[in-house]
C-alpha cells in the first residue's frame, strides 16, 4: 500500500467548501438522527474534527463542553478561524490525551478509513476508554460495497459492516444501531461499474481518482454536485433518514456505514 494524501491548506478548504453539499449535510443530519436526543449536560469529544463541520451540531446539542481534536495542525487552525474559543487539541486517535471515562458521547467522521488498520483498530479501544459507562461512540467510515476493484492504500482503505461491528465490539462496545448509507448513489455507481465491465474486462484493481464514478473515493470530499444531481442526491438521502428514524432499521447497501455504540455500565 501507498499513501497519496495530503492534509493541507488546499485539502480543508475543499473540505470547508463543502459543508453545504448534501452529501455533507445528509451524513450529518443521518448521524445526529440515529444519535437522538443528547443531554444537555453531556460531555462530548469530536475525534478527528476536520474543518469542524460536525461542531455546530455539537454545541447546539449541550451546554457540557464540546472538546475536539486532529492530527492535523492545518485541521485545527480552520476550526479556531470559525470560532476562536473552541477547545481543541493536537493528537493521534491512537493515543487520545484525556482521562478514562470523561465523555459521554464521541463522535468520528471518516477517520477510521484514512489511517492503517491496525491504527483504526487501537482508536476504537481509546474511544471506549475515554466514553463513560453508558457513553456512545457515533462513528461513521467508508463502505466496502461496490468497490470490490478499487485498490486500498495504508491512507484509505474499505469497511465491510462486519468488521466495523468487530472492532467495535472487540473493544468492549454494545453496537445498538449499525447501518449502509448513501444506498441510491451505491447502487447507481455499481451499475455503472458492472456495465462498463460488460464492455470491456477489468485489467485488475483500479487507483483512486476523485472526479471518477465515486466520488467519494480517496480524498473523502464529494464532488460538485448542481441542478438535477444536487435536487436528487439531497432527495434521496432524506428518504434514507425518513427510513432510518425508526428504531431497529437499517440499510444493507451504500457507500457509507454509520454505527452507534455504546460502553457497558456494568
Amino acid at each position: 500500500m501507498t499513501t497519496n494524501l495530503s492534509f493541507d491548506e488546499d485539502y480543508f478548504s475543499q473540505l470547508l467548501a463543502a459543508r453545504r453539499h448534501p452529501w455533507a449535510v445528509g451524513m450529518l443530519q443521518l448521524g445526529a438522527d440515529m444519535v437522538g436526543t443528547i443531554d444537555r449536560s453531556a460531555r462530548v469529544l469530536d475525534a478527528g474534527c476536520g474543518s469542524g463541520a460536525a461542531l455546530p451540531w455539537l454545541h447546539e446539542s449541550t451546554d457540557g463542553p464540546v472538546v475536539a481534536f486532529d492530527f492535523a495542525e492545518t485541521a485545527l487552525t480552520f476550526c479556531r478561524r470559525a470560532d476562536p474559543s473552541q477547545v481543541l487539541a493536537r493528537a493521534s486517535v491512537e493515543h487520545l490525551p484525556y482521562r478514562d471515562q470523561t465523555f459521554d458521547l464521541v463522535t468520528s467522521a471518516d477517520v477510521l478509513q484514512h489511517v492503517p488498520v491496525a491504527v483504526a483498530e487501537r482508536a476504537v479501544v481509546e474511544v471506549a476508554r475515554v466514553l463513560k459507562p453508558g457513553g456512545r461512540f457515533l462513528v461513521r467510515t467508508n463502505a466496502a460495497f461496490g468497490r470490490a476493484d478499487l485498490a486500498e492504500r495504508d491512507d484509505w482503505h474499505l469497511y465491510e459492516a462486519s468488521r466495523l461491528h468487530a472492532e467495535l465490539t472487540a473493544a468492549g462496545l454494545e453496537v445498538e444501531r449499525l447501518t449502509h448509507a448513501n444506498t441510491v448513489a451505491a447502487l447507481m455507481a455499481t451499475a455503472r461499474n458492472r456495465l462498463a465491465h460488460l464492455r470491456r474486462a477489468p485489467a485488475g484493481p483500479v487507483e483512486h481518482h476523485p472526479d471518477g464514478a465515486d466520488e467519494h473515493v480517496g480524498i473523502g470530499i464529494p464532488a460538485p454536485a448542481t441542478g438535477l444531481r444536487r435536487a436528487l442526491l439531497a432527495a434521496s438521502l432524506g428518504a434514507e433518514r425518513r427510513y432510518l428514524r425508526s428504531p431497529g432499521r437499517s440499510l444493507p447497501w451504500g457507500h457509507t456505514l454509520i454505527a452507534v455504540a455504546r460502553r457497558p455500565t456494568r
